[in-house]
């Protein structure tokens, strides 16, 4: 081989690599809005669960979001949902102090398997912490939801039971699709065959 082969196959193992960085890095604002876009369509999901489960119930819908409401600034006044953001800060930070300060090896898994107890106490401790005032907060849902309006006093009766679990499985099957379609826009974003991609996925579940 000469030494002007020798150079052109670096120089073209170097442009294959670039390209391919700057094909990633060219993915990423499409794959932000394919979450953005899934995120979404989950909300769009959610809502439609809790209006079928009040239409169930026979409860104005805007009447229990306001209780839904009430219920969430209870949970945000509890503070358990800081505590928890708390615990997960210092482990991520805890991570990152073993990675800098220990090489790939048992010592840094050690280390890291410590900071994972360590916020998996504190985080237990917050539930602890937390958990008369979230029971009151679901105890004050309740009691506000129950004391709605029907949303029609003319719609025949149902069965509560049976409409919530059709409901549920709609709730199911929408947040499948949900999930599904963010994975087609992500690998289209990656120039990736989905069919491909999806065999790719679903032999990693079966190892893991």
């Amino acid at each position: 081989m000469t030494c002007r082969t020798s150079k052109l196959m670096v120089l073209s193992a170097a442009f294959v690599l670039t390209t391919a960085a700057f094909a990633s890095a060219g993915a990423r604002p499409c794959v932000r809005e394919a979450k953005r876009d899934a995120k979404d369509c989950a909300a769009d999901c959610k809502e439609t669960f809790q209006t079928a489960k009040d239409t169930c119930l026979n409860r104005l819908h805007s009447c229990v979001e306001v209780c839904r409401a009430n219920r969430s600034q209870c949970r945000l006044d509890s503070g358990f949902d800081a505590a928890i953001d708390a615990c997960n800060d210092v482990l991520e930070a805890r991570r990152a102090q073993c990675r800098a300060d220990n090489p790939a090896g048992d010592a840094r898994d050690l280390c890291i398997d410590q900071a994972q107890v360590a916020a998996f106490q504190c985080r237990d401790a917050a539930r602890e912490l937390a958990r008369p005032l979230l029971k009151q907060c679901r105890k004050d849902f309740r009691n506000c939801a129950k004391a709605c309006p029907p949303a029609d006093p003319a719609d025949p009766p149902v069965d509560p039971k049976t409409c919530i679990q059709d409901a549920n499985v709609a709730a199911k099957e929408c947040a499948a699709t949900c999930k599904e379609e963010y994975q087609v826009a992500k690998d289209d974003c990656r120039n990736r065959d989905h069919a491909c991609m999806e065999d790719c996925r679903a032999d990693a579940q079966h190892v893991s």
